[in-house]
């Protein structure tokens, strides 16, 4: 009885314990990769604003060949929706454009259904290195709610989705490398490319 009484106290104070910590773990992460790329800034801004365009880049668009998609309002435009369903790899969800800045950036809004609920949000910007070649950064920030915060200590975050968009962002270069010269931008051949980049 006495050896019962004691696995639950001690069961009981890890919980305590660890929701203590939550207390003061922060609740948000922001994870950033970048490229160079030998475009110009608007030649990559006016690929990259359309959001159906991520199905020939994007990591996460590639783990589902198969899925699902849906969209609301026009591409390239501020308010354009993106509805997603897959596998159990990607889930379903929706990527919602919440700004946009002329050959400098791409805002939008990310909201995960499945396999959890979830929200985030995310930015591809471009910063010119000269008339032929920009810097590509993308950014993830995202959120975990109190007590499931504690994890963010325990997953790195960075690791996991770096890889992930830097895969993405090489992807994109390899798209841009075979592009051809000029203002023609839609004949980009499509890439299968799921490596992940340290």
């Amino acid at each position: 009885m006495k050896v019962i009484k004691g696995f639950f106290i001690f069961f009981f104070s890890v919980i305590v314990l660890a929701l203590i910590v939550a207390l003061f773990t922060n609740r948000t992460f922001v994870v950033e990769r970048s490229i160079q790329i030998d475009k110009s800034d608007a030649v990559l801004y006016e690929y990259v604003k359309y959001l159906k365009n991520q199905g020939n880049y994007s990591y996460w668009a590639m783990l589902d060949p198969a899925m699902k998609k849906e969209f609301e309002g026009k591409d390239g435009t501020k308010g354009f929706v993106y509805k997603w369903s897959g596998n159990k790899e990607v889930g379903s969800g929706e990527m919602i454009i919440r700004n946009l800045v002329d050959n400098q950036r791409v805002d939008y809004d990310l909201i995960f259904n499945e396999p959890q609920e979830s929200k985030g949000k995310a930015s591809i910007i471009f910063s010119p290195i000269s008339a032929s070649e920009c810097k590509v950064t993308w950014t993830m920030e995202g959120k975990m709610n109190y007590p499931m915060n504690i994890f963010l200590l325990m997953v790195d975050m960075d690791s996991i989705i770096g890889k992930q968009l830097s895969s993405s962002l090489t992807n994109l270069k390899l798209l841009m490398d075979q592009m051809p010269e000029g203002p023609e931008i839609n004949n980009i051949p499509k890439i299968d490319s799921l490596g992940l980049n340290e």
